[in-house]
């Protein structure tokens, strides 16, 4: 049904999209019922089909996300952040939500972001074998937090020493340490 001419029609004028839950050709799609638009098909529909994702700000199909979005393969959606559950983060290089980040980036849980460094002046460090930013530096792997890379590491940074009482590198042993070597 065309709402300008409100007659009966097959297929909706150009610039329409055909609205089959409510039976109108529409500009843009409802948000309840068949509530994203298909452009190649100018058609709404509930789900936007596989390799496509919904755009929630323009309420449209895209092949992919755009503006900061995030393509989640879960949900065929575009998200403004990445979801916790499954555990996801977004990765600016490819604009879609990853399991795991690429090489030479760490997963930053706050943000759910892969960040190329951690975010040293609120405390968190790159840690290598698990690709994440941590507070506190995995320490069955036997690593120190060094202020001077922002990474865990077997060995301090050349000016510092290993502190294992803190698990830190520091510039000045401790004045009662457990032990030097």
């Amino acid at each position: 049904r065309d709402q300008n001419n409100w007659v009966c029609v097959d297929i909706c004028p150009s610039g329409y999209f055909a609205d089959y839950f409510n039976l109108l050709c529409v500009l843009e799609c409802p948000i309840e019922g068949d509530g994203f638009a298909k452009n190649d098909t100018r058609e709404c529909v509930k789900l936007c089909p596989n390799s496509t994702y919904a755009y929630l700000h323009s309420r449209t199909c895209v092949q992919q996300c755009f503006n900061s979005t995030f393509a989640d393969d879960s949900s065929n959606t575009c998200l403004d952040v990445c979801p916790r559950n499954p555990d996801l983060y977004s990765d600016t290089g490819t604009m879609s939500c990853v399991s795991e980040c690429p090489n030479g980036t760490y997963a930053y849980a706050n943000t759910r972001e892969c960040m190329v460094t951690c975010p040293l002046v609120d405390g968190y460090y790159r840690q290598n074998h698990t690709k994440t930013c941590v507070m506190a530096c995995d320490y069955t792997a036997n690593t120190y937090t060094d202020n001077t890379t922002g990474y865990c590491v077997t060995e301090c940074s050349s000016g510092t020493f290993a502190d294992p009482a803190t698990k830190r590198c520091v510039s000045v042993c401790p004045d009662q340490p457990l032990m030097y070597a």
